[in-house]
């Protein structure tokens, strides 16, 4: 199997590092993705241990801990920084295909 991130601009300098947990984790998410036709652009350590994957430019995010998502989506045309932010549960049945059809349609319709 490819390398989950070919491809993908990582930073992991930052500390915390991601836990282990947090990086397979992501890297479910990243192949799914990828699959999906929508890898992300760039992947960071988050402010926990945690893995951010972003899209767009940064406009969406996803914080990935070892049991969770959290999906962020930064309003363009909002004054006051405004977002939304939306949580699956990593290992709940439909959780990965709820987020990466929330993420499609985030993506297409460049909206919350």
């Amino acid at each position: 199997m490819p390398d989950a991130w070919a491809g993908i601009e990582c930073d992991w300098k930052k500390e915390p590092l991601p836990s282990a947990e947090a990086l397979a984790t992501a890297a479910r998410l990243v192949r799914a993705a990828r699959i999906a036709g929508f890898p992300p652009e760039t992947a960071q350590t988050g402010y926990w241990a945690t893995v951010c994957l972003f899209w767009d430019s940064g406009r969406i995010e996803v914080e990935v801990f070892p049991e969770s998502f959290e999906l962020y989506v930064f309003a363009t045309n909002a004054a006051g920084g405004r977002f939304s932010v939306a949580e699956f549960e990593a290992n709940a049945p439909g959780a990965l295909d709820a987020l990466l059809s929330e993420l499609s349609s985030v993506r297409q319709t460049g909206s919350e």
